[in-house]
């Protein structure tokens, strides 16, 4: 007998005896001991000491057990584990509990739970961790929190300030910004981008030590080029998100002149963006394996809706009879958009008999988030073996492939519901670009010089 079942062996009665103590029946000692003799006979094989084992080797064994048994197997297996190394640090066989991590050990919470403790946002707790103003170690590729260090940091003065971004006066204002916007007809989502700008902007005004409010050209136009030496369109979209803000504070009186007034938002030109093709989009569709994906992909490019139109879809929007949608667009403009006969009786299936509230609904019940519908088609994308898959390329390849079958760009400007059409001809640019390039081609001009 090896040297790990000679200590297991040794340790065995100790432990059944702690379960009895422990009040455990007798059928669920007789399992504990066989799962740990298991457990103590792969430590073995593994050449791993069974009181210097680490955390990874736990975490293997029980993975190991759920590919091989089963996940209950696995789950049984793991508690009987974790009881007698618990035991051993009760009984000063070991320091230290190798079922959990050493940040656990010490103490430290995982930023998710700390998160959710004191009603923060989990990244800007990481973004704390990272820049030091909280006290906490990385392992594993995850971040553990000192939770004194993270109360120290909420009570103190200053800390409370930058954790409301500005204090009192400058929420207020967002609050009422958020609402100006939205009763102008601003989309939902394009009111959250500006809101989060503005948040990054009320930051930097407090490093450099500067007011938030009442801020002045000059203030401006420094993040303003802050911003664009990062990103050109992260730039853009700040200064966008600072002249609603003030257009909204001059509209209420609460400044007279506009700061971002006569500033410059030189738009780079971006180069058409590629569709899908005909035949990715059918490798997209052969690889949907449920109701959900195969609904999804065929509105998707019947539709050309945008994402956030999509996920707002309502059962009562729908004119099954026609085979048609009331899509709700940005500016609070509806347009009717068809969806065809294959897309409707795909999101008929997948609706399953339900006659009213949201199309999507997601795994546990609510309405589908962005970050579940993203998952999807990357699940979709993998399988399919297509790259580049998201929502907005369906939007590109709808307007292409619509150009392509012979419809006019007036059409396709009501269909996507854009305001301008300048915006609809940036859609069909790589449809233009590819119909430039036929063209030129069949013309042959220099080949006609040698009469070819």
């Amino acid at each position: 007998m090896g040297k790990v079942n000679a200590a297991w062996a040794t340790l065995r009665e100790s432990y059944r005896g702690h379960l009895v103590a422990g009040g455990y029946s007798a059928s669920a000692v007789r399992q504990y001991i066989a799962c740990a003799s298991e457990y103590a006979q792969w430590c073995q094989r593994e050449r791993v000491g069974l009181l210097s084992v680490r955390y990874k080797d736990v975490q293997r064994y029980v993975r190991e057990e759920r590919s091989r048994v089963s996940a209950s197997r696995a789950e049984t297996a793991g508690a009987a584990v974790r009881g007698f190394y618990r035991w051993a640090v009760a009984s000063g066989l070991i320091e230290n509990d190798p079922t959990l991590r050493s940040a656990v050990a010490r103490g430290l919470l995982p930023t998710a739970k700390a998160a959710a403790a004191h009603g923060m946002n989990r990244s800007w707790l990481t973004r704390l961790l990272r820049d030091g103003s909280v006290d906490g170690v990385q392992e594993d590729g995850w971040w553990f929190v000192d939770g004194d260090s993270l109360q120290s940091y909420l009570d103190g003065r200053e800390a409370g300030q930058r954790f409301q971004q500005g204090g009192d006066e400058w929420q207020g204002l967002l609050q009422g910004f958020q609402a100006y916007m939205l009763g102008q007809g601003r989309s939902p989502l394009t009111v959250k981008t500006y809101l989060y700008k503005l948040t990054k902007y009320a930051e930097w005004c407090e490093q450099q030590g500067l007011a938030i409010v009442g801020a002045g050209r000059e203030q401006i136009e420094r993040y303003y080029a802050m911003r664009l030496s990062q990103s050109h369109e992260a730039g853009l979209c700040s200064l966008f998100a600072l002249r609603a803000l003030h257009g909204y504070m001059m509209a209420h009186g609460r400044q007279a002149d506009d700061p971002t007034a006569g500033l410059r938002a030189r738009k780079l030109k971006r180069q058409p963006r590629q569709p899908f093709t005909l035949a990715e989009c059918r490798k997209l569709l052969a690889a949907a394996v449920s109701p959900l994906e195969r609904a999804l992909i065929l509105t998707f490019v019947a539709s050309g809706m945008r994402r956030a139109e999509l996920l707002g879809m309502r059962v009562e929007d729908i004119d099954w009879e026609r085979g048609a949608i009331m899509v709700n667009g940005k500016g609070m403009r509806q347009r009717l958009v068809s969806l065809g006969r294959s897309a409707t009786d795909a999101i008929r299936i997948y609706l399953d008999g339900r006659l009213s509230g949201l199309v999507w609904i997601g795994p546990r019940g609510a309405a589908l988030s962005k970050s579940t519908l993203l998952r999807c088609l990357s699940l979709l994308a993998a399988r399919a073996q297509v790259s580049k898959v998201h929502p907005h390329r369906f939007r590109t390849s709808f307007a292409n492939m619509f150009l392509a079958e012979g419809g006019d760009i007036q059409s396709l400007q009501v269909l996507m519901g854009h305001a301008n059409i300048a915006q609809t001809a940036y859609y069909s640019g790589y449809y233009a670009s590819q119909r430039a390039l036929a063209l030129q081609q069949s013309m042959g001009l220099a080949d006609r010089l040698e009469g070819r």
